[in-house]
């Protein structure tokens, strides 16, 4: 699973195509946020429903290796914020802006919030995260192969996690990982949507509940699908490498007008009607109404993976290296650099 999961060497194999070319836990301000869909907003009225603002932990103390400032992906959690990356795993506790707790790995390219806690799929195993506990392992094991563990929440809030063919669901009782028949196991990328599982099947397309939707074709006009990115409002996604973003309109995938190449995220901010867009590797553009009003140029960041969109209308954007949030008031955008530090 996981659109940017398959690890370093697949995805420079196909770039090349395309273009030619162990624990450590310690566990500019923003009001935390309500866990949810990385593109979405509160709902109206969720601030007065937040609990009161924890603790922060302490920063941590030792020196990591610059992998973790290379970032796959990113979740949020109350005052903090996960990072994937190629070194592993590392918290954000982002009213300090402070790294407090990080676990050095191989790729950490698939994560979410289940259960009260961070979830990261990652090369040798499954890490979760709290602050009150710190970092668990789960599903350990010494493959050398190009697997990697995903995870993905399905519609009833359960735990589910596919490396290879095999696939797991967690069991809170036991705090252990059960075997089960694999759905999403194996698929590039997958999502739960109105219910139903939607995965893609790298260069061949896109299976809703089990039936193939074919690259090329009338219902999907693309040949790349990577990730699967449901909005604030519902909308479900495409972000594909060759043609930019789709969006499912109940009868097929249409491209969205601002991103036609590399899309790599989306989320759209209901406020103030804002449908942002990533770019892999030229940043922001977003639209109102279809039309684009703004763009950002984040080019510095070399490679963008990911990108997160708060309540607030700031966006996360995490680069290779490098992690940033922009702001935007209708003036010049704002960007504040996180890491590297």
């Amino acid at each position: 699973m996981a659109g940017y999961t398959e690890g370093v060497t697949r995805f420079l194999l196909l770039t090349i195509a395309l273009f030619g070319c162990g624990p450590a836990t310690a566990p500019p301000a923003s009001d935390p946020i309500a866990v949810g869909d990385p593109g979405g907003a509160e709902p109206e009225g969720a601030a007065a429903q937040r609990p009161p603002v924890a603790p922060a932990l302490p920063p941590i103390e030792r020196e990591l290796s610059g992998q973790h400032d290379m970032v796959y992906v990113l979740a949020r959690m109350g005052r903090y914020l996960l990072l994937g990356t190629q070194g592993g795993a590392s918290v954000i506790d982002v009213p300090s802006g402070a790294r407090v707790a990080a676990y050095d790995e191989f790729i950490c390219s698939s994560a979410t919030v289940a259960h009260d806690a961070f979830w990261t799929g990652c090369d040798k195993r499954v890490l979760r995260w709290t602050a009150a506990e710190g970092w668990r392992e789960y599903l350990e094991n010494d493959e050398n192969d190009a697997d990697y563990h995903d995870v993905l929440v399905g519609p009833q809030g359960e735990l589910h996690a596919g490396y290879g063919s095999e696939q797991w669901r967690y069991d809170p009782a036991s705090d252990a990982f059960v075997s089960e028949p694999a759905t999403f196991a194996g698929s590039y990328d997958a999502t739960y949507f109105q219910g139903e599982l939607w995965a893609i099947r790298f260069m061949n397309g896109i299976e809703r509940q089990g039936t193939l939707i074919p690259i090329a074709s009338a219902a999907y006009p693309a040949r790349d699908p990577r990730r699967l990115t449901i909005d604030s409002r519902g909308r479900l996604y495409a972000e594909d490498f060759g043609a930019g973003l789709l969006r499912w309109n109940g009868q097929s995938f249409q491209p969205v007008a601002g991103l036609s190449s590399k899309g790599t995220g989306v989320g759209y901010d209901p406020a103030r009607d804002r449908l942002w867009m990533l770019s892999y590797t030229d940043g922001l553009t977003i639209s109102v109404g279809g039309q684009v009003v703004q763009t950002v140029d984040l080019s510095d960041l070399t490679y963008m993976r990911a990108m997160l969109l708060e309540p607030d209308g700031s966006v996360w954007v995490a680069g290779w290296p490098g992690l940033v949030r922009v702001r935007w008031d209708g003036a010049d955008p704002f960007r504040e650099d996180v890491l590297p530090r």
